[in-house]
């Protein structure tokens, strides 16, 4: 899927209508609809408008498909967590880091990895980096609630 697209389905699922979201995004229902034609190429978003159309609807799809075309994987960043989840998240992230490991090594087994197994390998990695964002998060917001204002 190319990236206009991903915006224009973004678009037609919003749940308050092209009017409502159009008239958000400061501009006409007409030039958002043509914005999100795929065969309009006199017309197109810019990238400011790119995020505030995804922050609007709350679907990222453009960036993802951004990201895939550039060889990137994102990683969402967790919000604020309650304290005594703190130890949920560190079992979790060795939990993972575990299977990454485990898969690592079954592909290593022979001195081959095929594409099967380096696919598990990098959907293991990801799982481990997301369970160490978490934690991370966690810090950051601890840090963010007690650090006074206009400090670093």
């Amino acid at each position: 899927m190319d990236k206009t697209r991903a915006l224009q389905r973004a678009i037609d699922g919003y749940p308050l209508g092209t009017q409502v979201l159009a008239s958000l995004l400061g501009m006409s229902p007409t030039t958002l609809r043509h914005k999100a034609n795929p065969n309009d190429s006199r017309q197109f978003f810019s990238p400011e408008e790119v995020i505030a159309l995804q922050r609007e609807t709350g679907n990222h799809g453009g960036l993802l498909v951004e990201a895939e075309a550039l060889g990137y994987v994102l990683l969402k960043c967790p919000g604020e967590l309650e304290p005594d989840q703190a130890m949920a998240l560190v079992t979790g992230a060795v939990r993972e880091f575990g299977e990454f490991v485990s898969a690592w090594s079954d592909a290593h087994a022979d001195n081959e990895v095929t594409a099967n197994e380096l696919q598990r390998i990098d959907a293991e990695l990801q799982s481990a980096i997301a369970a160490m964002q978490a934690m991370r998060g966690h810090a950051a917001a601890l840090h963010e609630a007690r650090r006074p204002r206009g400090e670093v």
